[in-house]
Protein backbone atom coordinates (compact mmCIF):
# COMPACT_ATOMS: atom_id res chain seq x y z
CA UNK A 1 0.00 0.00 0.00
CA UNK A 2 1.46 3.54 -0.70
CA UNK A 3 2.23 6.20 1.69
CA UNK A 4 -0.85 8.02 0.24
CA UNK A 5 -3.09 5.14 0.44
CA UNK A 6 -2.12 4.03 4.34
CA UNK A 7 -2.87 7.68 4.93
CA UNK A 8 -5.85 7.94 3.88
CA UNK A 9 -7.27 4.51 5.37
CA UNK A 10 -5.82 6.17 8.47
CA UNK A 11 -8.19 9.60 7.72
CA UNK A 12 -11.40 7.98 7.15
CA UNK A 13 -10.77 5.49 9.98
CA UNK A 14 -10.17 8.76 12.45
CA UNK A 15 -13.28 10.58 10.30
CA UNK A 16 -15.77 7.37 11.35
CA UNK A 17 -15.10 7.76 15.02
CA UNK A 18 -15.49 11.37 14.94
CA UNK A 19 -18.76 11.37 12.93
CA UNK A 20 -20.16 8.82 16.29
CA UNK A 21 -19.39 11.11 18.35
CA UNK A 22 -15.74 11.48 19.50
CA UNK A 23 -13.26 14.61 19.14
CA UNK A 24 -10.88 13.92 16.48
CA UNK A 25 -7.57 15.43 16.55
CA UNK A 26 -5.56 17.75 14.21
CA UNK A 27 -2.14 15.65 13.96
CA UNK A 28 -0.81 18.02 12.05
CA UNK A 29 -2.14 21.22 14.12
CA UNK A 30 -3.00 23.10 10.27
CA UNK A 31 -5.78 25.50 11.26
CA UNK A 32 -9.62 24.53 9.32
CA UNK A 33 -10.90 27.92 10.35
CA UNK A 34 -14.17 28.75 9.66
CA UNK A 35 -15.58 30.09 6.52
CA UNK A 36 -13.77 33.48 5.53
CA UNK A 37 -16.39 35.92 4.41
CA UNK A 38 -16.31 38.51 1.69
CA UNK A 39 -15.86 42.50 2.33
CA UNK A 40 -15.02 45.51 0.18
CA UNK A 41 -15.05 46.14 -3.48
CA UNK A 42 -13.10 45.13 -6.29
CA UNK A 43 -11.36 48.06 -7.99
CA UNK A 44 -10.28 48.25 -11.39
CA UNK A 45 -11.80 45.22 -12.17
CA UNK A 46 -15.08 45.14 -15.16
CA UNK A 47 -17.83 43.96 -14.05
CA UNK A 48 -20.10 41.53 -16.69
CA UNK A 49 -23.47 42.24 -15.80
CA UNK A 50 -26.02 39.76 -15.96
CA UNK A 51 -29.49 41.33 -16.20
CA UNK A 52 -32.89 40.00 -15.37
CA UNK A 53 -36.71 40.91 -14.75
CA UNK A 54 -36.87 42.70 -10.95
CA UNK A 55 -38.99 41.06 -8.70
CA UNK A 56 -38.95 37.59 -6.95
CA UNK A 57 -42.82 36.90 -7.09
CA UNK A 58 -43.32 33.59 -8.83
CA UNK A 59 -42.09 30.10 -9.28
CA UNK A 60 -43.29 27.01 -11.77
CA UNK A 61 -45.99 25.69 -10.93
CA UNK A 62 -44.95 22.00 -13.62
CA UNK A 63 -41.35 21.99 -14.73
CA UNK A 64 -41.01 23.99 -18.07
CA UNK A 65 -39.22 22.75 -21.56
CA UNK A 66 -36.16 24.61 -23.07
CA UNK A 67 -37.32 26.11 -26.60
CA UNK A 68 -33.65 27.66 -28.19
CA UNK A 69 -34.75 29.71 -31.26
CA UNK A 70 -31.98 29.02 -33.99
CA UNK A 71 -32.80 31.19 -36.78
CA UNK A 72 -31.55 34.75 -35.43
CA UNK A 73 -28.75 32.89 -34.22
CA UNK A 74 -28.05 31.44 -37.60
CA UNK A 75 -28.83 34.96 -39.08
CA UNK A 76 -26.16 36.46 -36.53
CA UNK A 77 -23.16 35.01 -37.47
CA UNK A 78 -23.93 31.09 -36.42
CA UNK A 79 -23.57 27.88 -38.87
CA UNK A 80 -24.06 24.75 -38.35
CA UNK A 81 -21.23 24.19 -36.48
CA UNK A 82 -21.43 26.89 -34.05
CA UNK A 83 -25.29 25.72 -33.66
CA UNK A 84 -24.47 22.48 -32.80
CA UNK A 85 -22.11 23.52 -30.38
CA UNK A 86 -24.60 26.05 -28.86
CA UNK A 87 -27.66 23.27 -27.93
CA UNK A 88 -24.65 20.70 -26.54
CA UNK A 89 -23.57 23.36 -24.25
CA UNK A 90 -27.30 23.94 -23.38
CA UNK A 91 -28.15 20.39 -23.25
CA UNK A 92 -25.35 19.81 -20.86
CA UNK A 93 -26.31 22.64 -18.55
CA UNK A 94 -29.79 21.78 -18.22
CA UNK A 95 -28.95 18.16 -17.60
CA UNK A 96 -26.30 19.49 -14.07
CA UNK A 97 -29.53 21.63 -13.32
CA UNK A 98 -31.80 18.66 -13.45
CA UNK A 99 -29.03 16.72 -11.11
CA UNK A 100 -29.53 19.12 -8.18
CA UNK A 101 -31.62 16.50 -6.37
CA UNK A 102 -34.13 16.67 -3.49
CA UNK A 103 -36.63 19.71 -5.61
CA UNK A 104 -38.66 19.58 -8.13
CA UNK A 105 -37.20 22.31 -9.95
CA UNK A 106 -36.48 20.56 -13.39
CA UNK A 107 -36.30 20.81 -16.68
CA UNK A 108 -38.27 18.51 -19.02
CA UNK A 109 -36.34 18.95 -21.97
CA UNK A 110 -34.69 20.47 -24.76
CA UNK A 111 -35.26 21.63 -28.36
CA UNK A 112 -34.77 23.82 -30.96
CA UNK A 113 -37.03 25.66 -32.75
CA UNK A 114 -36.83 27.97 -36.78
CA UNK A 115 -39.71 29.85 -35.50
CA UNK A 116 -38.99 33.45 -34.89
CA UNK A 117 -37.95 35.10 -31.50
CA UNK A 118 -38.97 37.73 -29.87
CA UNK A 119 -37.54 39.12 -27.04
CA UNK A 120 -40.84 40.15 -23.98
CA UNK A 121 -43.32 39.15 -27.51
CA UNK A 122 -45.13 36.56 -25.40
CA UNK A 123 -45.99 32.86 -26.90
CA UNK A 124 -48.74 32.15 -24.44
CA UNK A 125 -47.93 28.58 -24.22
CA UNK A 126 -50.00 25.69 -23.49
CA UNK A 127 -47.57 24.19 -21.56
CA UNK A 128 -44.42 25.82 -19.11
CA UNK A 129 -41.45 27.12 -21.41
CA UNK A 130 -38.24 28.89 -21.08
CA UNK A 131 -37.85 30.35 -24.60
CA UNK A 132 -33.75 31.03 -25.40
CA UNK A 133 -32.87 33.48 -28.42
CA UNK A 134 -30.03 35.80 -29.49
CA UNK A 135 -30.31 38.95 -31.13
CA UNK A 136 -28.12 41.20 -32.61
CA UNK A 137 -29.56 44.17 -31.15
CA UNK A 138 -28.87 43.25 -27.60
CA UNK A 139 -27.77 46.89 -27.18
CA UNK A 140 -31.44 47.96 -27.41
CA UNK A 141 -32.73 45.70 -23.92
CA UNK A 142 -29.64 45.34 -21.85
CA UNK A 143 -26.64 47.64 -20.81
CA UNK A 144 -23.86 48.05 -22.47
CA UNK A 145 -21.86 45.47 -20.37
CA UNK A 146 -24.46 43.01 -20.47
CA UNK A 147 -23.90 39.65 -21.63
CA UNK A 148 -27.60 38.19 -20.91
CA UNK A 149 -30.74 38.90 -19.96
CA UNK A 150 -34.33 37.38 -18.75
CA UNK A 151 -37.70 38.05 -18.46
CA UNK A 152 -40.07 36.27 -16.68
CA UNK A 153 -43.93 36.05 -17.71
CA UNK A 154 -46.69 35.89 -14.60
CA UNK A 155 -49.92 34.62 -14.01
CA UNK A 156 -51.64 37.72 -13.35
CA UNK A 157 -54.20 35.58 -10.59
CA UNK A 158 -51.47 33.65 -9.15
CA UNK A 159 -48.60 35.54 -10.18
CA UNK A 160 -46.77 31.84 -10.73
CA UNK A 161 -44.38 31.65 -13.85
CA UNK A 162 -46.07 30.86 -16.82
CA UNK A 163 -43.41 31.79 -19.54
CA UNK A 164 -39.79 33.18 -19.45
CA UNK A 165 -37.32 34.37 -22.12
CA UNK A 166 -33.92 34.20 -22.39
CA UNK A 167 -31.68 36.35 -24.80
CA UNK A 168 -27.94 36.61 -25.83
CA UNK A 169 -26.34 38.89 -27.95
CA UNK A 170 -25.21 36.60 -31.31
CA UNK A 171 -21.70 35.67 -32.67
CA UNK A 172 -21.61 39.26 -34.86
CA UNK A 173 -22.09 40.89 -31.71
CA UNK A 174 -20.40 38.45 -29.35
CA UNK A 175 -17.59 36.03 -29.78
CA UNK A 176 -18.72 33.05 -27.49
CA UNK A 177 -17.45 29.75 -26.76
CA UNK A 178 -19.33 26.94 -26.48
CA UNK A 179 -16.90 24.45 -25.56
CA UNK A 180 -15.13 24.33 -22.50
CA UNK A 181 -11.35 24.41 -20.97
CA UNK A 182 -11.06 20.84 -20.71
CA UNK A 183 -10.84 20.78 -24.73
CA UNK A 184 -9.60 24.49 -25.51
CA UNK A 185 -6.27 25.34 -26.39
CA UNK A 186 -4.56 27.79 -23.72
CA UNK A 187 -7.02 27.36 -21.28
CA UNK A 188 -7.36 25.38 -17.89
CA UNK A 189 -10.77 24.58 -15.86
CA UNK A 190 -8.92 25.63 -12.84
CA UNK A 191 -7.34 28.78 -13.95
CA UNK A 192 -9.61 30.27 -16.55
CA UNK A 193 -11.65 33.69 -16.13
CA UNK A 194 -15.13 34.79 -17.96
CA UNK A 195 -13.03 35.22 -21.16
CA UNK A 196 -11.15 32.34 -22.55
CA UNK A 197 -7.53 33.01 -23.74
CA UNK A 198 -8.90 34.11 -26.79
CA UNK A 199 -11.09 36.75 -25.75
CA UNK A 200 -14.24 34.55 -26.14
CA UNK A 201 -17.25 34.65 -23.56
CA UNK A 202 -18.19 31.08 -21.94
CA UNK A 203 -21.16 30.60 -22.99
CA UNK A 204 -21.97 27.58 -20.53
CA UNK A 205 -21.53 29.94 -17.00
CA UNK A 206 -23.65 32.57 -18.14
CA UNK A 207 -26.32 30.61 -19.25
CA UNK A 208 -26.35 28.56 -15.99
CA UNK A 209 -26.82 31.90 -14.43
CA UNK A 210 -29.82 33.04 -16.51
CA UNK A 211 -31.45 29.42 -16.23
CA UNK A 212 -31.56 30.19 -12.78
CA UNK A 213 -32.66 33.13 -13.17
CA UNK A 214 -35.64 31.78 -15.37
CA UNK A 215 -36.81 29.82 -12.10
CA UNK A 216 -37.39 32.42 -9.93
CA UNK A 217 -33.50 33.12 -8.62
CA UNK A 218 -32.25 36.65 -8.24
CA UNK A 219 -28.81 37.79 -7.34
CA UNK A 220 -27.20 37.60 -4.56
CA UNK A 221 -24.49 39.68 -2.35
CA UNK A 222 -23.86 37.94 0.49
CA UNK A 223 -22.88 34.06 -0.62
CA UNK A 224 -20.93 32.54 -3.30
CA UNK A 225 -23.43 31.33 -6.03
CA UNK A 226 -23.89 31.62 -9.31
CA UNK A 227 -26.40 34.35 -8.60
CA UNK A 228 -23.31 36.11 -8.53
CA UNK A 229 -21.89 38.74 -11.20
CA UNK A 230 -18.83 36.24 -12.92
CA UNK A 231 -17.08 40.09 -12.79
CA UNK A 232 -13.44 39.13 -14.70
CA UNK A 233 -12.70 35.78 -13.16
CA UNK A 234 -15.68 34.17 -14.10
CA UNK A 235 -17.79 31.13 -12.46
CA UNK A 236 -15.86 28.04 -11.44
CA UNK A 237 -15.62 25.18 -13.58
CA UNK A 238 -15.78 21.95 -11.24
CA UNK A 239 -13.47 19.07 -11.96
CA UNK A 240 -15.80 16.73 -13.71
CA UNK A 241 -16.20 15.51 -17.03
CA UNK A 242 -16.57 18.33 -19.26
CA UNK A 243 -20.06 17.69 -19.57
CA UNK A 244 -20.95 18.20 -15.77
CA UNK A 245 -18.16 20.93 -14.83
CA UNK A 246 -20.97 23.88 -14.91
CA UNK A 247 -23.55 23.17 -12.13
CA UNK A 248 -25.46 25.19 -9.82
CA UNK A 249 -23.42 26.13 -6.35
CA UNK A 250 -24.77 25.02 -3.63
CA UNK A 251 -26.23 28.42 -2.46
CA UNK A 252 -28.33 28.00 -5.50
CA UNK A 253 -28.85 24.26 -4.94
CA UNK A 254 -30.56 25.28 -1.44
CA UNK A 255 -32.42 27.96 -3.13
CA UNK A 256 -33.84 25.31 -5.35
CA UNK A 257 -34.33 22.91 -2.67
CA UNK A 258 -36.38 25.61 -0.30
CA UNK A 259 -38.33 27.06 -3.70
CA UNK A 260 -39.28 23.82 -5.14
CA UNK A 261 -39.35 21.36 -2.48
CA UNK A 262 -39.52 17.77 -3.15
CA UNK A 263 -38.15 14.52 -1.45
CA UNK A 264 -34.58 13.04 -2.25
CA UNK A 265 -30.89 12.88 -1.99
CA UNK A 266 -27.73 13.55 -3.10
CA UNK A 267 -24.21 13.12 -1.94
CA UNK A 268 -21.82 14.92 -3.97
CA UNK A 269 -18.55 17.26 -2.90
CA UNK A 270 -16.06 19.36 -5.17
CA UNK A 271 -13.15 21.17 -4.75
CA UNK A 272 -13.06 24.95 -6.42
CA UNK A 273 -11.05 27.95 -6.32
CA UNK A 274 -13.06 31.15 -6.74
CA UNK A 275 -14.90 32.34 -4.07
CA UNK A 276 -17.08 35.66 -3.69
CA UNK A 277 -16.55 39.51 -2.78
CA UNK A 278 -19.72 41.62 -2.12
CA UNK A 279 -20.15 44.68 -4.43
CA UNK A 280 -21.84 47.58 -4.11
CA UNK A 281 -24.70 46.49 -6.57
CA UNK A 282 -27.17 43.70 -5.90
CA UNK A 283 -24.74 40.75 -6.50
CA UNK A 284 -21.35 39.93 -5.50
CA UNK A 285 -18.19 39.12 -7.76
CA UNK A 286 -16.69 35.90 -8.32
CA UNK A 287 -13.38 36.42 -7.68
CA UNK A 288 -9.96 34.14 -7.99
CA UNK A 289 -8.31 32.79 -4.72
CA UNK A 290 -4.98 33.41 -4.31
CA UNK A 291 -1.75 31.52 -5.17
CA UNK A 292 0.16 29.27 -3.03
CA UNK A 293 3.13 30.54 -1.22
CA UNK A 294 5.46 31.30 1.70
CA UNK A 295 4.75 33.88 4.52
CA UNK A 296 4.04 34.40 8.05
CA UNK A 297 0.54 35.96 7.76
CA UNK A 298 -2.45 35.56 5.58
CA UNK A 299 -2.85 37.98 2.37
CA UNK A 300 -6.01 39.64 1.59
CA UNK A 301 -9.03 36.83 0.82
CA UNK A 302 -10.13 38.86 -1.94
CA UNK A 303 -6.93 39.20 -3.72
CA UNK A 304 -5.77 36.80 -6.22
CA UNK A 305 -2.20 37.28 -6.04
CA UNK A 306 -0.40 35.30 -3.34
CA UNK A 307 -1.52 33.57 0.05
CA UNK A 308 1.27 34.73 2.52
CA UNK A 309 2.44 37.92 3.13
CA UNK A 310 5.39 39.68 5.69
CA UNK A 311 7.89 37.51 6.79
CA UNK A 312 11.39 37.23 4.74
CA UNK A 313 9.82 35.27 2.31
CA UNK A 314 6.70 36.86 1.68
CA UNK A 315 5.02 35.60 -1.48
CA UNK A 316 7.72 33.61 -2.18
CA UNK A 317 6.62 30.39 -4.59
CA UNK A 318 10.27 28.97 -3.97
CA UNK A 319 9.68 26.33 -1.22
CA UNK A 320 12.35 24.20 0.94
CA UNK A 321 11.64 20.86 2.89
CA UNK A 322 10.42 21.87 5.98
CA UNK A 323 8.54 25.04 4.64
CA UNK A 324 4.96 26.05 5.47
CA UNK A 325 2.98 26.91 2.69
CA UNK A 326 -0.48 28.86 3.03
CA UNK A 327 -3.22 27.48 0.49
CA UNK A 328 -6.84 28.89 0.33
CA UNK A 329 -9.55 26.22 -1.83
CA UNK A 330 -13.59 25.99 -1.32
CA UNK A 331 -15.31 23.09 -0.57
CA UNK A 332 -18.99 22.75 -2.27
CA UNK A 333 -21.35 20.58 -0.38
CA UNK A 334 -23.76 19.81 -3.19
CA UNK A 335 -25.36 16.98 -0.64
CA UNK A 336 -28.61 16.54 1.30
CA UNK A 337 -26.72 15.89 4.22
CA UNK A 338 -23.79 17.41 6.13
CA UNK A 339 -20.48 16.07 5.37
CA UNK A 340 -16.57 15.95 7.71
CA UNK A 341 -14.22 16.88 4.86
CA UNK A 342 -10.64 15.93 5.21
CA UNK A 343 -7.66 17.11 2.82
CA UNK A 344 -4.30 17.26 1.96
CA UNK A 345 -2.06 18.85 -0.40
CA UNK A 346 0.15 16.97 -2.81
CA UNK A 347 2.59 18.41 -5.15
CA UNK A 348 3.04 17.19 -8.90
CA UNK A 349 4.90 18.29 -11.93
CA UNK A 350 2.04 17.98 -14.47
CA UNK A 351 -1.37 19.32 -13.17
CA UNK A 352 -3.24 16.02 -12.75
CA UNK A 353 -3.67 14.25 -8.92
CA UNK A 354 -2.27 10.64 -8.78
CA UNK A 355 -1.40 8.07 -5.95
CA UNK A 356 2.12 8.47 -6.80
CA UNK A 357 2.56 12.82 -6.51
CA UNK A 358 4.70 13.90 -3.15
CA UNK A 359 2.59 14.11 -0.63
CA UNK A 360 2.79 17.09 2.13
CA UNK A 361 4.98 16.76 5.08
CA UNK A 362 1.64 17.43 7.30
CA UNK A 363 -2.11 15.81 7.59
CA UNK A 364 -4.69 18.47 6.93
CA UNK A 365 -7.05 19.11 9.10
CA UNK A 366 -10.77 18.03 9.19
CA UNK A 367 -14.14 20.21 8.88
CA UNK A 368 -17.84 19.66 8.78
CA UNK A 369 -19.68 21.81 5.84
CA UNK A 370 -23.63 21.99 6.45
CA UNK A 371 -25.61 20.45 3.36
CA UNK A 372 -25.97 22.49 0.24
CA UNK A 373 -23.32 25.02 1.30
CA UNK A 374 -20.13 26.30 0.71
CA UNK A 375 -16.63 26.97 2.59
CA UNK A 376 -13.84 29.07 2.35
CA UNK A 377 -10.68 27.50 3.89
CA UNK A 378 -7.76 28.44 4.09
CA UNK A 379 -4.53 25.47 5.59
CA UNK A 380 -0.99 25.64 5.94
CA UNK A 381 1.08 22.92 5.00
CA UNK A 382 4.90 21.69 5.57
CA UNK A 383 6.82 21.05 2.16
CA UNK A 384 7.76 17.70 1.60
CA UNK A 385 11.84 17.42 -0.16
CA UNK A 386 11.04 18.59 -3.42
CA UNK A 387 13.82 18.44 -6.60
CA UNK A 388 15.57 21.74 -6.79
CA UNK A 389 14.57 24.09 -9.54
CA UNK A 390 11.36 21.91 -10.64
CA UNK A 391 8.27 23.44 -10.99
CA UNK A 392 5.44 21.89 -8.66
CA UNK A 393 1.35 22.17 -9.02
CA UNK A 394 0.13 21.95 -5.49
CA UNK A 395 -3.06 20.40 -5.71
CA UNK A 396 -5.70 19.76 -2.55
CA UNK A 397 -7.25 16.71 -2.46
CA UNK A 398 -10.45 16.21 -0.33
CA UNK A 399 -12.38 12.73 0.88
CA UNK A 400 -15.56 13.23 2.53
CA UNK A 401 -18.37 11.44 4.51
CA UNK A 402 -21.72 12.52 5.02
CA UNK A 403 -23.60 12.42 8.28
CA UNK A 404 -26.61 11.02 6.54
CA UNK A 405 -28.91 10.25 9.66
CA UNK A 406 -28.07 13.65 10.49
CA UNK A 407 -27.76 12.22 14.11
CA UNK A 408 -23.87 12.36 14.03
CA UNK A 409 -23.35 8.89 12.37
CA UNK A 410 -21.45 8.59 9.51
CA UNK A 411 -22.40 6.22 6.80
CA UNK A 412 -19.45 4.43 4.80
CA UNK A 413 -20.84 4.47 1.21
CA UNK A 414 -21.06 7.85 1.55
CA UNK A 415 -17.69 8.58 0.72
CA UNK A 416 -17.03 11.04 -1.76
CA UNK A 417 -13.57 12.40 -3.19
CA UNK A 418 -12.34 15.02 -5.26
CA UNK A 419 -8.96 16.85 -6.38
CA UNK A 420 -8.11 20.20 -7.98
CA UNK A 421 -4.70 22.04 -8.78
CA UNK A 422 -4.82 25.51 -7.05
CA UNK A 423 -3.46 28.50 -9.60
CA UNK A 424 -0.02 29.01 -10.28
CA UNK A 425 3.43 26.58 -9.34
CA UNK A 426 6.09 26.44 -6.78
CA UNK A 427 9.46 25.52 -7.21
CA UNK A 428 11.54 23.53 -4.97
CA UNK A 429 14.71 24.76 -3.50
Amino acid sequence: MTQSATRWCAVLAAMMIAMSGAVLLNPGGAPAGPGIPGAGEITGTPRLELAAATGSCGRWDSPPKVVVHDQEFLDGGGDALTQAQMLIAINHVVDQFNQVGATSARVTSSESSADPFQFQAWYGDPTPTIHVGFTSDFAAVASADAAGVTDLERDGQNCHLAEAHILFPDLDDQAWNFNTPFVTDGDSFYDTRTYDSSDNLWFRPLFLHELLHAFGLDHTNDTYAFMNYPSYDGFPWANRDRTEAVRPLPADVRTLRRHYPQAGSRTEVAVLNTWFEPSLSDAADQIHLCQPSLGTQWGDPHSPGSCGVDGPDQGSRVVCAGDSVRTRFTLANYSTYKVRVATDLYYSTDDRWESGDTLSGTLQSTFDVPAAHSELQQQISTVPALTAGVDYYVIVRVVSLSDMDNDGNADSTSVRSDWMPLRGTVQGC
